[in-house]
């Protein structure tokens, strides 16, 4: 319990370093508090990078969230910000319908670019951004958290490890009991799939090596009570084609927006099943406060026999998997995050990266969900470059 606690407290409250004499730049779309846990409290503890300004719709508004985070710069507008040649990256905070447009924007004005997920409502608009990055010389990034937690990575290592053979079957669920107002407006790109099924499916996929999904069918989906367009929860199934052995492996995937009142309020859960054994992941969301990795191993002897064994693994930190990776048992999913996104800036080698090939497949599961739940593709901005 102790070290929960502590973990907690440096979730909020991390060191602060001094500054570098030439820090990383950042400007922030967006006065939402995504920003404040997502991007101002992880910079706190990095060296090389300050944040410089904030935008949003509302100056007033972006002024009395530049006052109470200590940000030196509030714009009145967003074209101020990217217009502004102090600021060397972007952080898009906006809702998904508006990712796209300002990506591409912030790219056309020389920034480089962290975009919430889901990067775009479509993985053609995601490919387009990546496309634009790379004429430009720029990096963009879909700031998909979680996949720079050693937590994730000690999932991975451990199915490549062989202790549990060849996968077979993967469950994963990302699952809240109350929605945030902008989540479910059509309007916005909302829907629960799109805002939170790129957690489950990355991670699907990164334990199958990038593999992209050869079906997506339907299990199970219903609307908001007030937003019929879309979606409270959105569960389906996915097959994959395992890189191990060609064999199929069926995933079901699944965003859940109304979790009952008297459950927990949240469960983030990776299950990944093999023909000797499984692994278990509780809390992929924010592992830096607490998770559990629950190992059980059913190998089977010369004789057909097997025998259960169940061990358990902490991954707070690097040591084992990785040991001159940096980072403190402390770090969170986003600060992993932010420490690699500058070290690629830099042209230093990031620790590990969500890639074109890694956001754009993602999309394209969640498209095809979209298809085959009924509620059509999610909304996007009509701007045209």
């Amino acid at each position: 319990m102790a070290g929960v606690l502590y973990r907690l407290y440096m979730s909020f409250y991390p060191p602060c370093p001094p500054k570098e004499a030439n820090p990383i730049k950042f400007g922030i779309l967006g006065a939402s508090s995504v920003a404040t846990y997502a991007l101002l409290t992880p910079v706190k503890s990095h060296p090389g990078v300050v944040v410089e300004g904030v935008a949003a719709r509302d100056y007033s508004r972006a002024k009395a969230f530049a006052k109470s985070n200590s940000i030196p710069k509030a714009y009145a507008t967003y074209e101020e910000l990217l217009e502004d040649p102090s600021i060397d990256a972007v952080y898009i905070a906006l809702t998904n319908s508006h990712h796209y447009e300002w990506a591409t924007k912030s790219l056309h004005a020389g920034k480089h670019v962290l975009v919430e997920k889901p990067m775009t409502t479509s993985s053609a608009d995601a490919a387009k951004l990546f496309a634009l990055a790379k004429e430009r010389n720029l990096i963009v990034m879909e700031a998909n958290h979680i996949r720079f937690h050693p937590t994730a990575q000690t999932m991975k290592a451990l199915v490549d490890s062989g202790r549990i053979g060849n996968v077979q079957g993967i469950d994963s669920t990302w699952a809240i009991s109350s929605t945030p107002p902008n989540v479910k407006k059509t309007s916005l790109g909302g829907g629960a799939m799109v805002c939170a099924g790129c957690y489950p499916v990355s991670l699907a996929r990164y334990i199958l090596d990038g593999a992209d999904a050869t079906d997506v069918r339907l299990v199970r989906t219903k609307p908001f009570p007030d937003e019929k367009q879309s979606d409270q929860h959105t569960y389906v199934e996915c097959d994959f084609t395992s890189p191990s052995d060609g064999s199929l492996v069926t995933a079901l995937l699944s965003a859940d927006m109304a979790l009952p009142q008297l459950l927990p309020p949240f469960k983030w859960t990776l299950k990944i099943q093999g023909d000797e054994g499984t692994l278990y992941l509780n809390n992929y969301f924010a592992p830096s406060i607490f998770h559990t990795i629950t190992i059980t191993e059913r190998p089977t002897d010369a004789n057909g026999k097997s025998q259960e064994t169940i061990s358990y693994v902490k991954a707070y930190s690097f040591k084992e998997l990785d040991p001159k990776a940096k980072g403190e048992d402390w770090w969170t999913t986003y600060r992993y995050q932010l420490e690699a996104f500058i070290d690629k800036i830099n042209g230093r080698q990031p620790q590990t990266w969500v890639d074109e090939a890694e956001s754009v497949g993602c999309l394209a599961v969640l498209d095809r969900a979209y298809e085959v739940n009924g509620f059509g593709a999610r909304a996007t901005t009509n701007y045209k470059e």
